[in-house]
């Protein structure tokens, strides 16, 4: 089954949900709450998420697109980040790097 991460902000998050990534809320420079990736959240996790004040979490979906849809939104996605992107120099490292890390943030 091939899944995709999806960032949901707190109050779309259900109990049930499959983290995509881990879950860490830090307060004042210490880890409050760490929850590990592909865990499956309970009524009490939400509570304490929401307790620690997050905002979001990454949640693990089963992909339903076909081979050709993922392909076509990726090249969408890899264009539009592209077109924001036109006037930067992606030879600096700096700005490279960025632009790769936005490409796999949309496409996830």
């Amino acid at each position: 089954m091939r899944t995709r991460t999806r960032y949901l902000p707190l109050t779309e998050v259900q109990a049930g949900m499959v983290l995509g990534v881990p879950a860490q809320v830090i307060e004042q420079g210490r880890l409050s709450l760490s929850l590990p990736a592909g865990h499956v959240l309970t009524p009490e996790n939400v509570r304490q998420l929401m307790a620690h004040h997050a905002e979001y979490v990454a949640v693990a979906e089963e992909d339903l697109r076909s081979g050709a849809e993922v392909a076509a939104d990726t090249e969408r996605i890899v264009q539009q980040v592209a077109h924001i992107f036109q006037g930067a120099d992606l030879s600096s490292p700096d700005l490279a790097a960025l632009y790769e890390q936005v490409i796999a943030y949309r496409i996830a």
